[in-house]
């Protein structure tokens, strides 16, 4: 009796482990939510003559490790004046992350790792910010004016643009 006792456990255990090991489905690699992108966002997407707005530009997806990229982000200099180019989570310890008004009203930011740490394959995240200052006593409340990537370069230049644009309000 103290036999059956050890082995109705037992046998009770193994039928619930197997049960369990059977409706288990291994684990599939994570898919990709969409194809590899570059965006653009902005804070605040509203404001005033002196309001600092920061723009982002982000990668989703991303196929291929990024060493360097470049892009460029046009803007309407009747609105806007273009404050800073910064490096964001991404590429935070790279070498540089800069930009330049290369004609008015285009912004062109390039960066490269160095030796700090490239960007892994299928990241997401903030490359850099771009600040600008709405300077425009002459708009009126409602008008809206937009940035866009109007080019890629380097490790991104084959990524996808979405939302290529973003607008930003003038509120008086």
């Amino acid at each position: 009796m103290s036999k059956r006792l050890i082995f109705m456990p037992l046998f009770v255990f193994m039928t619930i482990l197997l049960a369990c090991k059977s409706n288990s489905t291994s684990p599939e690699p994570p898919e990709t939510s969409g194809p590899p992108t570059v965006s653009l966002s902005c804070s605040p997407t509203s404001g005033g003559t002196a309001t600092v707005v920061s723009v982002t530009v982000s990668i989703a997806n991303n196929q291929n490790e990024v060493k360097s990229f470049g892009l460029e982000i046009s803007f309407d200099t009747d609105m806007f004046k273009l404050q800073s180019v910064s490096g964001e989570n991404l590429t935070e310890g790279w070498a540089t992350v800069d930009g330049n008004e290369i004609v008015p009203g285009t912004v062109r930011i390039g960066a490269f790792a160095g030796s700090g740490p490239s960007i892994q394959a299928e990241s997401n995240g903030s490359l850099a910010i771009v600040k600008f200052e709405v300077t425009c006593p002459g708009c009126s409340s409602g008008q809206q004016s937009q940035f866009c990537i109007t080019k890629l370069f380097d490790d991104i230049e084959e990524m996808e643009q979405n939302p290529s644009c973003i607008t930003f309000t003038f509120t008086k």
